[in-house]
């Protein structure tokens, strides 16, 4: 599946629908640090070890290394260049929308914003 218009207004349907039914629209979410000061290889291996511990890789990895999810796992951390990650992250956005797992990106916390 890619990306299409119509995928994203079907994903954007069923979490209209999984909302109108008082459920979680987003029961996985991935949550990464994307920090412009640092090398493609720390944003790389962040975003990759974000993955692998989120709620969606324990659901839905399990044991079976041989699926999806844990193929893309295997290949974005390995990922030789921008390009290369960027094509897998599609990839992952795309399972990720049909498993309801949200992915987001931030920015690493300022110092005005730590306690």
């Amino acid at each position: 599946m890619s990306r299409t218009i119509e995928s994203i207004v079907a994903s954007a349907t069923a979490a209209r629908a999984l909302r109108d039914a008082g459920k979680l629209a987003w029961p996985y979410k991935v949550f990464a640090v994307r920090d412009p000061a640092e090398s493609f290889e720390v944003n790389r291996n962040a975003f990759a070890w974000a993955l692998k511990a989120s709620n969606w890789f324990r659901a839905k990895g399990g044991e079976d290394y041989t699926n999806e999810l844990w193929q893309l796992w295997d290949e974005i951390k390995d990922a030789d260049d921008v390009d290369h990650f960027d094509a897998v992250l599609d990839a992952l956005y795309d399972l990720a929308d049909e498993d309801r797992c949200w992915i987001r990106f931030e920015a690493p916390a300022t110092p005005e914003e730590t306690p």
